[in-house]
């Protein structure tokens, strides 16, 4: 199994622009046939934490899959094995929110 990569990924109110994929479980191979539809030079950026955008950040960590339960829309489902309790983890890229 291919690593994965974990993302949210929004679709805009503005009309003029291309629809977005929803959230799914993504490989990086997934990832890089999405982004090879785009110019290469093209900037890569997320949402920020309140409103605006962030450039991005990639990391590596050991997350367990549908972990959390919790019924809060912000909790993802997904957490560090650090945070789990002894569970084993998958080696996924993190594509978190820039300074």
């Amino acid at each position: 199994m291919g690593d994965r990569v974990l993302t949210t990924t929004h679709t805009t109110s503005n009309r003029s622009q291309e629809p977005v994929q929803k959230e799914k479980d993504m490989t990086v191979n997934e990832l890089i046939q999405q982004l090879s539809h785009y110019p290469g030079d093209m900037r890569v950026l997320t949402l920020g934490y309140e409103s605006g955008f962030n450039d991005i950040n990639l990391s590596t960590d050991e997350i367990v899959f549908n972990f959390n339960n919790k019924d809060t829309w912000y909790y993802g489902p997904h957490e560090c094995v650090g945070f789990a309790e002894g569970d084993k983890g998958e080696k996924c890229v993190i594509v978190g929110r820039g300074k």
